[in-house]
C-alpha cells in the first residue's frame, strides 16, 4: 500500500550528467525532482526544493514551508494537520489523482475521520481534496459515523478505489434489516456504484465488519485484503458479501502478521467460506484472479475455488508461508488443494506457486491439468526437498502444425529429478507456454529454426 521510494535521496550520479549540456539537463532534471519525500529530503534548503517543486509528480510527508508550485501533482501522502501541503492544494488544486491522508496511529484517542464541508483552519481534510482524486487511502482513523462515511463517498462519482488501513469504529455494519437470511443476499445500505476496487488492512485487528461494506459496491471487481479478516473468538458466524462482478481476490497473510491469540488465523476453510460469499450462487462468478499469501490453503479452498470459477480463474499465485508449528495444519493437504486447482481450472493461464519450506510431493503437480491448451507462464519456487542442481538439456517438443519448439536455460536447476520429470512431461502438452521458471532459473521457448549459437542466461 504504500508508495515505492528509494531509502535516500543522493541524486549526486544523475545530477552531475545533467552537466553534459542543455538537452542532457532538460531530460533529466524531471527524473531527479519527479519525487519530493520530505522525510529522505528534509536537509535540501527551502530555497532549491521551492525552485524545483514545479516538477514533483509524488509528493509525501511534507517537510518545507514552500512556496510550492506544484501543478503536476499525481499522488500526495499527508498527515491531516500538515499546514503546508494543505494550503498548497487548496491554493494550487493540482490534478492528484492519488491521496493518502493519515493520522498519527500513536494518537490517544485516535483521530476522528472530518467529514464535514467546511474549510476552516489548516486542517486537511477528506472533503477538501480535488475533483480529480480516483484512489483515496486513510490510514490510522476513527470514524463515528459509518452512515456519514459512505454518504460521503456517494457524493465523490469520481472516486474508484478506496483503501482503508487501520480504520476504527466500524464494529456493526448498518444493514436496513438487523437479521440478514443465511440464504439470501444482504441488502446493501446504500449503493455506490462507481467504487471498483476495496483494499482492506487488518495488520492491526481492524473489525471485520467493515468487510460488509463490500455489498454498498455492486460494481467492485477487485478486493485486497491484508492480515486476518476473521474475529478473534472462537465462534465464527459466516457473512454473505456476493460480490458478483468480482473478477480479482488478493488476500495476505503470513506468520509475521499474526499476534500471541492465533484464534484469528484464516484457516482453510475460512478461506473457502470468503471465496464462497464473494463470488455467490455457484455459476454466477465471475472471478479470473486469485493471489494469496496463507499458511493454510487446504481442500476446502481449493475445491470452492474450483466450484466458484473453474470456467473463469486465469491467473492463479499461491505463496503458502511458514506455518506455526502447534495449529495441526496438513501440510501435505496444501500439496494436493494445488493439484485440484490444476485438475479443475480449465482456463488458466497464468501459475504461480512458492513455498516457504522443503517437502516431499511432487506428485501433486501430476495427473491431466485441465488448462494445458491455454495456460502461458509457469513458475514453481520453493525449498525441495534433497535438491539436486541439474544440468538442463535442450528439450525438443513438435507441438504439431509442423512447428518444432526448443525449451533452453543457460544454467542449472536446483530441483528433484523427480519433480522435473513431472513438470516436463506437462510443459510438452502446453502449445502457448512461452514462459518456465523453476526455482528462479527461466527455460526459454524458441524455434527450432531460429536457434541462436549463444547460450541464454538466466534471469
Amino acid at each position: 500500500m504504500e508508495t515505492n521510494r528509494a531509502a535516500n535521496f543522493l541524486p549526486e550520479e544523475i545530477l552531475s550528467y545533467t552537466l553534459v549540456s542543455k538537452t542532457w539537463r532538460d531530460a533529466l532534471l524531471p527524473v531527479c525532482w519527479e519525487l519530493y519525500d520530505g522525510e529522505f529530503m528534509h536537509f535540501i534548503p527551502n530555497r532549491v526544493i521551492s525552485k524545483y517543486s514545479y516538477l514533483f509528480k509524488v509528493f509525501i510527508n511534507c517537510a518545507h514551508k514552500g512556496p510550492f508550485h506544484c501543478n503536476n501533482l499525481r499522488t500526495v501522502e499527508t498527515e491531516y494537520r500538515n499546514a503546508p501541503c494543505y494550503q498548497m492544494i487548496k491554493n494550487l488544486q493540482p490534478p492528484i489523482s492519488r491521496l493518502c491522508l493519515a493520522s498519527k496511529s500513536s494518537k490517544k484517542p485516535r483521530a476522528k475521520l472530518d467529514l464535514s464541508e467546511d474549510s476552516i483552519g489548516n486542517t486537511m481534510k477528506v472533503s477538501s481534496f480535488p475533483a480529480t482524486v480516483t484512489n483515496l487511502e486513510l490510514r490510522n482513523w476513527q470514524v463515528d459515523s459509518v452512515p456519514d462515511f459512505l454518504k460521503f463517498l456517494s457524493r465523490r462519482p469520481q472516486l474508484s478505489r478506496i483503501s482503508l488501513d487501520n480504520i476504527r469504529g466500524i464494529d456493526k455494519f448498518p444493514y436496513s434489516s438487523s437479521v440478514i437470511v443465511p440464504t439470501s443476499s444482504p441488502q446493501p445500505y446504500l449503493i455506490i456504484p462507481n467504487i471498483t476496487t476495496l483494499c482492506l488492512d487488518f495488520l492491526r485487528e481492524g473489525s471485520r465488519a467493515i468487510l460488509e461494506m463490500a455489498t454498498c459496491f455492486p460494481n467492485l471487481n477487485r478486493l485486497e485484503i491484508i492480515g486476518s479478516w476473521m474475529p478473534t473468538e472462537e465462534y465464527r458466524v459466516p457473512i454473505h458479501l456476493y460480490c458478483l462482478n468480482l473478477t480479482s481476490l488478493s488476500l495476505n497473510y503470513t506468520q509475521e502478521y499474526g499476534d500471541s491469540n492465533r484464534w484469528n488465523m484464516p484457516t482453510d476453510e475460512d478461506v473457502g467460506n470468503l471465496i464462497e460469499d464473494l463470488t455467490g450462487p455457484h455459476g454466477m462468478g465471475k472471478l479470473r484472479t486469485f493471489e494469496a499469501r496463507l499458511l493454510d490453503f487446504e481442500g476446502w479452498s481449493s475445491e470452492t475455488l474450483v466450484e466458484q470459477a473453474k470456467d473463469t480463474l486465469e491467473v492463479f499465485k499461491l505463496h503458502i508461508g511458514e506455518m506455526y508449528g502447534d495449529i495441526g495444519i496438513s501440510v501435505e493437504s496444501s500439496y494436493w488443494a494445488i493439484n485440484d486447482i490444476l485438475k479443475g481450472c480449465c482456463k488458466l493461464k497464468k501459475v504461480w506457486v512458492r513455498y516457504d519450506y522443503d517437502f516431499p510431493y511432487a506428485h501433486h503437480f501430476e495427473g491431466h491439468w485441465a488448462s494445458r491448451d491455454t495456460l502461458e507462464e509457469l513458475e514453481i519456487h520453493g525449498g525441495w526437498v534433497g535438491p539436486v542442481l541439474r544440468k538442463f538439456k535442450d528439450v525438443t517438443v513438435n507441438y504439431g502444425g509442423g512447428c518444432t519448439w526448443i525449451w533452453r536455460a543457460g544454467g542449472k536447476i536446483c530441483a528433484s529429478p523427480e519433480l522435473w520429470e513431472i513438470v516436463l512431461a506437462q510443459v510438452k502438452k502446453m502449445p502457448r507456454l512461452w514462459l518456465l521458471r523453476i526455482n528462479g532459473v527461466r527455460i526459454f521457448k524458441i524455434k527450432k529454426h531460429r536457434l541462436p549459437r549463444f547460450v541464454i542466461k538466466n534471469i
